[in-house]
């Protein structure tokens, strides 16, 4: 796939008291890490399967996450998918998707972060 496919997708945010790092780590696939302070300044990222977030689609063609970002209390991921289709997940069941629409018209890959919710 093209390498802009996740380009711009990594998000810090909070859950909880919990610190975490969004990751997109294929076209169809959001991982997140948990953001653990060791000794000192050292911190480690430890994956959090809750939080993975795997898309397929119902219609035969390869599986996309164009864009993806959260509302402004990490408790919803809206993702733009399959060029096409706007979604919107709770973040406490990332794999059920609560609303879905389908654009007017098809988004293009960019390296640019174009998709911003206010």
């Amino acid at each position: 796939f093209p390498a802009y496919y996740g380009f711009q997708t990594h998000e810090w945010l909070v859950i909880g008291q919990q610190k975490y790092v969004s990751v997109q780590t294929d076209k169809n696939q959001i991982k997140m890490f948990k953001v653990v302070r060791e000794n000192g300044n050292k911190y480690q990222f430890i994956e959090d399967r809750k939080y993975e977030l795997t898309y397929s689609n119902d219609n035969g063609t390869d599986a996309i996450i164009n864009f993806c970002d959260f509302d402004h209390d990490f408790k919803h991921i809206f993702l733009v998918v399959d060029n096409g289709v706007l979604q919107k997940r709770a973040v406490s069941d990332i794999n059920t998707v609560l609303r879905s629409v389908k654009l007017e018209e098809a988004v293009k890959g960019s390296r640019c972060r174009n998709f911003r919710l206010s």
